[in-house]
């Protein structure tokens, strides 16, 4: 879930993926390679062909697989902040990765084509909500990781009075 600071002046939405926990997705991300270790290299083969080796490979080439998976997440798992400033009329929009400089990159109010509530489904769990903000001329960024929709709708409607969203009776934006 996002941290939620909000003033008088702006609201801020910051996703941190902290040292920590990229240490601990690393840390995770190489008991896997323990898989090709047992299963490969520790025992000796006999020379030639066999289904049990064949086998062996197989489950040690997934376990690479998910080594690499945690190993990239820890390394470009991103952390990001969305601003929403009344008094610049601006909306400040950071990111970072383990690898990745600091970027901020600043849009107007007026730039802002679309504020929602999207909804994920999951097939073991019940839904999340997030807020979904397009900015003429850039890809959709979600943010907020609500857990009830009425929060996500809570904040949308705080965000839709900052950047004056004009709303019809059905609650959806007349700009789309």
């Amino acid at each position: 879930m996002d941290k939620i600071q909000q003033s008088e002046n702006h609201i801020e939405f910051s996703r941190d993926l902290g040292v920590t926990a990229r240490a601990l997705v690393l840390i995770g991300g190489l008991f896997p390679l323990l898989v090709p270790y047992e299963l490969l290299i520790k025992p000796s083969w006999p020379e030639g062909f066999s289904l049990l080796w064949l086998f062996a490979v197989i489950i040690s080439a997934g376990a690479i697989g998910v080594s690499i998976f945690f190993l990239l997440a820890a390394l470009f798992g991103m952390s990001q902040s969305i601003r929403f400033d009344i008094v610049s009329q601006s909306i400040f929009y950071s990111y970072k990765t383990a690898l990745k400089y600091f970027h901020e990159r600043s849009y107007p109010f007026n730039k802002v084509e679309r504020l929602q509530v999207v909804t994920h489904e999951w097939e073991d769990g019940p839904p999340s909500y997030n807020i979904g903000l397009k900015i003429k001329g850039v890809r959709e960024i979600e943010f907020g990781s609500f857990i009830l929709h009425n929060d996500a709708e809570h904040y949308l409607s705080i965000l839709r009075r900052m950047t004056a969203m004009p709303v019809d009776a059905h609650g959806l934006d007349r700009t789309a």
